[in-house]
Order: C-alpha cells, then structure tokens, then sequence
C-alpha cells in the first residue's frame, strides 16, 4: 500500500543544511530552500539565506570558506526534526544581492557532484559494447552509485562526437526506451516500469494542495516504422515498433487519442535492423509517457524520486490512477514543506525523437537519428585497407574524432563501382584523406578521397595554366595528359614510356633499351638495339612498292621444302663468285 500524507504528522516541517558534513549554523538564517529533480536533467538545489550587517558593512556567511563553490552540501527535510536527505551535492554558485538597505541575501546553487558530467564536449571510440557497458563506462567517472540496466545489441564500435558525457548518456539511453532518473546518491537509467505499485497516494479533498493535468493528444502514436538503408542487403529495412501497454493512469489511452499518421523514421545509417527496432519501441514509450502530463502538488514527501509511480485520486476518472512521476520539486519556506510532483514526459522530447524542432535537441543531436550528429568533414590518416567484414572499408585514424583510437572503418567513394566493376584506386597507408559522415553518424564515414600538403606534395607542380594532368603511382609509375600539346604519355620507372602526340601526328613506343617504334605521317620506323627477330606461327609477307633488304655482312635466305625467285621483268644476280647448285 502507498505512504499517504494523511498517515504522517505534517504539522511542523523541519529541515537540516549540511556542509561538508557539519550542520549550518543557526545565526545564519536559511529564507527558502527548492530542491528540483527531473527526469533526463541533472537536479538542482537553490538556497536563499539572510546574510548581511548593513551597520558594519560585513557578510559574515558570504566571506568565510563555509559556503564556497566546491563545498559539498546536503539537505534533509522532515517533520518534528526527523529529517531525511532530499539532496547531496556540491555548491557551485554563490551569489551575493542587496535591494534596498537592509535586504541582502546570499543566494546559493548546488548540483550532484557528477553535474562535470556535463561540462565539455568530449570525443570517445568505444569498441565491441553495448550501450549499457558505454553508460555505465562514462557514469563510473563521477556519477558515484548508479545502476544501468543492461542492454542486448553490441556495436563494434561507438563514437561520442563532440557531446558532453551526460547528454551522450542521454541519447544511449533514449534510444533504447530509457530514462535517466536522478536519484539521491546518483542515478539509474532503464526502461520505466509502470504497474499499479504505487509509492505514493495524493487525494484530491484531502491532501492535495493544488493540481494542473493535462490530456495531450497531439503526439499519441499508434505505431512508428523505423528504416535503414542496408548496404549489404542493398535493400531498404525496416522495423515496426512495439506499444509498451502500461498501466499508466486515465481513462483515456493512447489509441483514443490517436490521430496523426504513424511516423516513418529514416535513417541510412543504423547498425542492423535490431537497432532500429529499440529506436522505433523507444518514440511508443515516450508518446505513451507523454499522454497525460502536468503537475500535482501535496505536503512535503521525500521518499519519491524521478522514475518512480505516484497514486492520483479524486481528479476524475480522466487522470486517476497510477501516474509516472518525471519530475520531483521540494519547497521549504516560511515555515512550510510543499513537494510537487511532475508527471508524464515534457512534449517536447518526443518533437526533439521526430525532428521536429531545429537545431541540437536535448540529447546533443538531432533525435531523428539514432546518435549525436555530427555534420563537419574531416581529415584523417589512413591505417589499414584490409577489412576482415569483407565492406572494402578503410581503417582511417580520424584526430578530431578520437585522437588516441585506433580509428574508424570508412567505406571509399569511387567514380565508378559495381558488381566486380569499377575504378580502384585505393589510398596507401599513411595518407591523408577527407572522410564524411552518412546521416551525420559519426560511426559510419565515408572516404570522399585523398589530399596533398606540403608534408604530401604532388609529384606534378602546380601552374596557374593547368596544362599538365596525371596520375603517378606509389612506383612511380605516371600517366601525364599535356593539353597545351594535346600529347599523352605512359611511363613506367625503367624508363618505358608510350606516347600518344597529336601535336606531331605521332605515337611512338620506347623500352630502357633503346628499342623504339615510332609511327607519324612519314610512315613507321621501328629500331632496334640489339637483333630484331620476327618470328610467326602462320606466314609472313612483306609487301611495298620497292623493298629493300640491306645487310652490312651476310645475307642469307633458307626454305624447308621450296624456295622461288621470280620476277615479270629483269632480274639481276651478281657476286664475285655466283655459285648455283
């Protein structure tokens, strides 16, 4: 059965300031103390004290080391001085106001000491993880105790890109139908579970002090349809998401409130279809916690936290029941305790999941993609061209990325690619290169193609009329294209070279040995360096209006079976001896 404010002695409400573990004192005395803690956001302690001896011109609270930033702080609050801790933390804002002559107060913020958490855009690779082993890898760093329900997919990789640790956390919970819930000590991120096992009870006519519920209709979702492209299926996939079904308060479900078209979510760069199946059940989730919201108030209670159930009743059959609190507020002041309670998800997170609003959504990235977006080009070192998935991907060591990974697997775009066709040029090792993002997911680059410097000059010179153009291999192997001659050349590092002249009329071949062809508008001359064999497994004939053979020592012509010597007109034999047999 639920605590009920009704069973409790609310008559004297009582609360204690703790500073590094040693009580406030009572000559500085404390004007309001409101405590916020909300689903997704790191909680919020703000102090209002009375500090400040206009006669003296002193603020003895103010100048001593009690209340500094850095000092840690915790709040409890109860009744009859059995108090409880509603807060821990750290201060981190001391600020000092005067109005008027005798109104000076010293107003004090505090957050957990895991708020570093969220300061400071950081870039991390993660390898064979889950997005449990992630959140709670990042949460171990300063979140104190924390608990992260596990989940099922492994990612080869994951990159944080330039997002806080905490709003990183957020999208990795986000997409697998969780909430990050502060707690006391820290926090715990898993899915919401939703039953009749309240914790609280607040009674409209009893004990509730005042109350303002809402029906939202407009994000009520009877389904949602994630897709991907899949490259290695070369096929469009897809995933329809699961309704949670809770036991959420209101008679009024989401399916009566469905009107708009079940979204379609896109994205060509989700890992496999498992993924995109916890993005799709993660927007049902929040549509469904989103359903009834609003915010309902009663006598001082600290045994709720964010993520936990409260129990409505007597505010009509329409918000009756069990209702999801994402939102725990304290106030104490004036002799009072008032706790207010926030139920149902803001709106506007699940317009941050549709896209719907512009810029970076609460979670550091546009929510209509399953991380943090990333949305520049970058420059890389190139690592590895062996891919043992078998994508023809390059491993390419990103620094903006992640300066101390080892590097992202990019697929390459060429000119030209298909089923065992295409251009390939791959890069080598060592070089730098541009890489790009599809969908802005930092985990799946693109190789948009190499770059020079002047640490990697060009093997061609730069000339503002551009005439020379080519490729030159690792070996040096070079094909030049001239365009002030119009003359192409293949040339090989020996010294082999094919040259195609149309400034000449030419096309001439020559080897390291001096050996040559040249063909142009005089005919074909064709030299040697060394013997010249012509050898043929069928006939050869030479033919020409005169033919000349000249050899500087010896002649000789020889037949196997028949040998003919004819002519049609003069034929002349001469020697100083002509010996016929």
């Amino acid at each position: 059965m639920p605590d009920r404010p009704q069973d409790q002695r609310t008559d004297l409400p009582s609360f204690d300031v703790l500073l590094d573990g040693s009580p406030l004192a009572e000559q500085y005395p404390v004007l309001s103390i409101v405590v916020s803690s909300q689903i997704n956001k790191l909680p919020t302690a703000r102090l209002t004290l009375s500090d400040g001896d206009v006669s003296k011109n002193e603020f003895p609270l103010s100048s001593s080391n009690l209340v500094i930033p850095g000092v840690k702080i915790e709040i409890k609050a109860g009744y009859h001085d059995d108090n409880v801790s509603i807060f821990k933390g750290v201060i981190v804002n001391h600020r000092l106001t005067v109005k008027g002559a005798n109104q000076s107060m010293l107003r004090l913020e505090a957050k957990p000491e895991y708020h570093s958490l969220a300061i400071g855009r950081k870039n991390a690779l993660f390898e064979d993880v889950t997005d449990s082993d992630v959140m709670d890898e990042i949460l171990s760093k300063s979140a104190g105790d924390h608990g992260v329900e596990a989940t099922e997919l492994t990612h080869p990789f994951m990159v944080q890109n330039q997002v806080t640790d905490w709003h990183f956390v957020l999208n990795r919970a986000a997409v697998n139908s969780q909430l990050v819930m502060p707690q006391l000590d820290g926090v715990n991120i898993g899915v919401p579970v939703i039953d009749d096992s309240a914790t609280y009870e607040l009674e409209y006519g009893s004990t509730v002090l005042d109350f303002d519920l809402a029906i939202e209709s407009r994000f009520q979702l009877g389904g949602a349809l994630a897709k991907r492209w899949s490259h290695v299926d070369q096929e469009v996939t897809e995933a329809e998401g699961d309704l949670p079904g809770t036991a959420a308060n209101g008679n009024l479900k989401s399916a009566d409130l469905t009107t708009a078209d079940d979204p379609v979510l896109m994205n060509h760069a989700a890992e496999d279809d498992a993924e995109l199946q916890t993005w799709a059940d993660s927007l049902l989730l929040h549509s469904e916690l989103s359903r009834i919201q609003g915010n309902i108030s009663g006598p001082g209670y600290a045994g709720v936290f964010p993520g936990k159930t409260i129990s409505l009743a007597g505010v009509n059959d329409r918000f009756n029941g069990t209702a999801f609190v994402s939102g725990v507020r304290h106030e104490l002041s004036e002799g009072n305790w008032v706790t207010d309670f926030q139920v149902g998800l803001d709106s506007q997170f699940l317009h941050d999941m549709l896209g719907d609003t512009a810029g970076r959504g609460a979670t550091g990235g546009h929510q209509s993609q399953v991380m943090p977006g990333i949305s520049n080009l970058y420059t890389g070192k190139v690592m590895s061209l062996e891919d043992d998935d078998g994508e023809d991907r390059v491993q390419v060591h990103v620094p903006g990325l992640h300066p101390d990974s080892s590097g992202t697997w990019c697929r390459r775009m060429a000119p030209d690619a298909g089923d065992g066709r295409g251009l390939v040029f791959r890069p080598e090792i060592d070089d730098e290169v541009v890489v790009g993002f599809i969908h802005g997911d930092p985990r799946y680059g693109i190789m948009l193609g190499m770059v020079h410097s002047s640490a990697l000059p060009s093997p061609i010179e730069a000339a503002d009329d551009n005439h020379i153009k080519g490729f030159v291999s690792r070996s040096e192997m070079k094909l030049t294209f001239d365009d002030e001659n119009s003359i192409v050349t293949l040339e090989t590092p020996a010294g082999h070279t094919l040259t195609l002249d149309d400034d000449e009329g030419a096309v001439s071949i020559k080897d390291s040995n001096d050996n040559k062809l040249v063909m142009d508008k005089d005919g074909i001359v064709l030299e040697s360096a060394g013997d010249f064999s012509v050898t043929a497994q069928g006939n050869v004939t030479v033919e020409g209006t005169d033919v000349t053979l000249n050899a500087q020592g010896s002649f000789g012509a020889e037949a196997g079976s028949a040998a003919e010597l004819k002519c049609s007109g003069q034929t002349t034999i001469e020697g100083a001896i002509v010996a016929i047999n």
